[in-house]
């Protein structure tokens, strides 16, 4: 499953979380990024992109794909 990362508008935190693709768009909840005592409750924002890397082994031939120079 994907990982999403969301950042909270109000206090600039950020969270990952792992979810279906039928639920992208369902925010970080309590139990995933709980709140601490006193703070206001999250406004949460999804945010695009991440750590994103290209995993290519050393003997994918050219019948693998176009690579090109990684």
């Amino acid at each position: 499953m994907p990982q999403y990362l969301w950042a909270d508008k109000n206090t600039g935190k950020t969270c990952t979380v792992i979810r279906s693709f039928n639920e992208y768009e369902q925010p970080p909840t309590e139990e995933e990024h709980p709140r601490s005592p006193g703070e206001e409750p999250a406004d949460w924002e999804r945010q695009i992109g991440g750590d994103q890397a290209l995993i290519r082994g050393p003997n994918w031939g050219g019948a693998k794909g176009y690579w090109g120079k990684v």
